[in-house]
C-alpha cells in the first residue's frame, strides 16, 4: 500500500485547472484546511461553491479548518491528523488544500507535513 497524502494550494487558479490537478492524482477526498474557507477574488473556492463543484465530480469535500488551519487555535489537531492518516492507510486518495500556491510558504508544509510524516505517511505536494 502506498501511504501518501497530497497537498494543494488553490491560489488564483480557475476551478477547471484546480480540478485537473486533483483528477491527475486520482484524489477522492479533499480536506479544506483553510481557517476561513472563503476567497474574495475566486468565489469558486468559497466553501459552498467548492463543495458543490467537487460533489459534481464525485470528490468528497471535508472542511477541517478548525482542526488543521494555519491561523488561530486548532481543536483536536492530533486526532484530526490521525483520522486523515487512517483514511490514507485504508487506501483513500486524500488531499489537504489551502489557498497558498507555494507549499513551501504554507502551513501545509511547515506544520502539517511533519505531523503526517511522524505518523508514517509520505507527503506529496501538487503544484
Amino acid at each position: 500500500m502506498n501511504n501518501v497524502i497530497y497537498t494543494y494550494g488553490h491560489s488564483a487558479r480557475a476551478f477547471s485547472e484546480f480540478l485537473k490537478g486533483l483528477k491527475e492524482n486520482n484524489i477522492e477526498i479533499l480536506i479544506d484546511c483553510r481557517t476561513h474557507p472563503h476567497s474574495r477574488f475566486c468565489p469558486w473556492f468559497n466553501q459552498k461553491a467548492l463543495s458543490e463543484g467537487l460533489n459534481k465530480e464525485s470528490i468528497t469535500y471535508l472542511f477541517k479548518g478548525k482542526n488543521l488551519g494555519g491561523m488561530g487555535e486548532n481543536i483536536d489537531y492530533e486526532k484530526t491528523i490521525g483520522e486523515l492518516v487512517e483514511m490514507v492507510k485504508k487506501g483513500k486518495k486524500v488531499c489537504v488544500m489551502c489557498s497558498e500556491k507555494d507549499y513551501r510558504k504554507c502551513h501545509r508544509f511547515l506544520m502539517l507535513t511533519p505531523s503526517f510524516e511522524t505518523m508514517g505517511v509520505k507527503v506529496e505536494h501538487i503544484e
